[in-house]
C-alpha cells in the first residue's frame, strides 16, 4: 500500500480537522462541570461510625479528604476536596465519630462517594450550599478555558477557510 506524503495542500483540512477538535473540546469544559452538580433530591444518605480520615494532594486531583464510614452493612470511602475554611471542622472527626453523611455516587463507577454534607452528632460540619458553591466556583474557573478554546478553534476554521481559497483545493491531488 502505498503512502502519500503530506504537502502544504493538506494544510486547510489539517486546520478544519484540529478547528473541530479544538471546538469539541470548548464544549466539553463549558459542560463538564455540571456533572458534579448534584440536587438535594439525588444524594444519599450514609449513616455510620467514622473509621480513619486520610489527606492526599495528588498532582491531577489537588488536595483531598477521604473519610472512611462503617455503616449500612459495608465501608463507605467519602471523599471530597478540601474546602478552605471548611477542612479544619472535617479534620475535627476522628475514628469512632457518629456521623450522617448526604453523598453522591461516582459517576465514573469507583467504589467512592462524593461527600455534599457532613453532620457529627447532629453538628453541621459540611453544608450542601458550601459544596454546591465550590462546585460552582470550579465551574467558573472553566469557563475561560472553554472561550479559549472555542477561539482557538474559531481561528483555525478561520484560517483553513482562507488557505482553502488560497489553494483551491482540499488535498493535492494522487
Amino acid at each position: 500500500m502505498a503512502t502519500r506524503r503530506v504537502t502544504r495542500r493538506d494544510t486547510p483540512a489539517l486546520c478544519l480537522l484540529f478547528g473541530g477538535i479544538s471546538a469539541l473540546g470548548a464544549v466539553i469544559f463549558g459542560l463538564s462541570w455540571h456533572l458534579d452538580i448534584a440536587s438535594r433530591d439525588e444524594l444519599s444518605k450514609i449513616e455510620g461510625r467514622v473509621e480513619r480520615v486520610e489527606h492526599t494532594h495528588l498532582a491531577k486531583g489537588g488536595p483531598k479528604i477521604h473519610i472512611y464510614v462503617t455503616g449500612q452493612g459495608k465501608t463507605h470511602h467519602i471523599t471530597q476536596d478540601e474546602l478552605r475554611g471548611v477542612t479544619t471542622s472535617i479534620n475535627t472527626l476522628k475514628s469512632g465519630d457518629a456521623v450522617v453523611a448526604l453523598v453522591k455516587h461516582d459517576s465514573l463507577w469507583r467504589d467512592l462517594e462524593w461527600l455534599w454534607e457532613l453532620r457529627r452528632d447532629g453538628q453541621l460540619l459540611l453544608s450542601y450550599e458550601q459544596t454546591l458553591a465550590m462546585h460552582q466556583r470550579n465551574g467558573q474557573r472553566l469557563r475561560p478555558v472553554a472561550y479559549g478554546s472555542a477561539l482557538i478553534s474559531g481561528l483555525l476554521f478561520v484560517l483553513g477557510l482562507m488557505l482553502r481559497n488560497h489553494f483551491g483545493a482540499w488535498q493535492s491531488a494522487a
